[in-house]
């Protein structure tokens, strides 16, 4: 077991450490591959997330504009059809056309999460599930997303503790972290 976490800690380490280059080409290729392997790339899920998962009702976002960072090409914000804007930022879209996000009723914007372009408090609601693990500055990501939220708006974030949970086991198992520490 051990042996497991430990390749997969390194797994993770390596994808989030290399060059954006390369993580888009793995991004690339996991999408092609759902895509292969369920038929076409499906949106349902979506709604769940940002209702239910966040006890908030699905009116709420009636008149929002909302911004998905890290969109990826399912068409994360095709639920929302009540919404007065719905935008897709990811530095994959012209990757994505292929997979046939431009039969989807959403935006999507070509950009980095580090330069999002749109004026300042523009967003009603901004989003991101699963993907500040890929940008390249996250300091930068995080003032960007405070700049683009209007006042009193909503950020929604969802990430993956399993690779935090792996780091911290890690560091355990290195000897550089005690099961007793306490962490900020």
């Amino acid at each position: 077991m051990g042996n497991l976490i430990l390749r997969a800690y390194t797994r993770i380490l390596n994808f989030i450490q290399c060059p954006r280059k390369k993580k888009a080409k793995y991004e690339l290729e996991y999408w092609e591959n759902r895509e292969e392997t369920e038929g076409s790339l499906s949106h349902r899920h979506y709604e769940y997330f940002y209702t239910t998962h966040f006890s908030i009702d699905k009116s709420f976002f009636n008149g929002k504009k909302i911004l998905d960072i890290g969109c990826g090409p399912r068409g994360s914000l095709e639920w929302a059809d009540k919404a007065s804007e719905r935008v897709g930022l990811d530095p994959l879209i012209p990757s994505y056309r292929k997979l046939g996000i431009d039969a989807h009723k959403m935006k999507y914007v070509n950009a980095l999460a580090e330069r999002i372009p749109f004026s300042d408090g523009y967003f009603d609601i901004v989003s991101s599930f699963n993907s500040l693990d890929y940008v390249d500055n996250l300091d930068q990501t995080v003032k960007e997303i405070i700049r683009v939220i209007a006042p009193g708006g909503l950020f929604l974030l969802l990430v993956m503790l399993i690779m935090l949970l792996l780091l911290l086991n890690q560091l355990c198992f290195l000897g550089m972290l005690s099961r007793n520490s306490h962490l900020i």
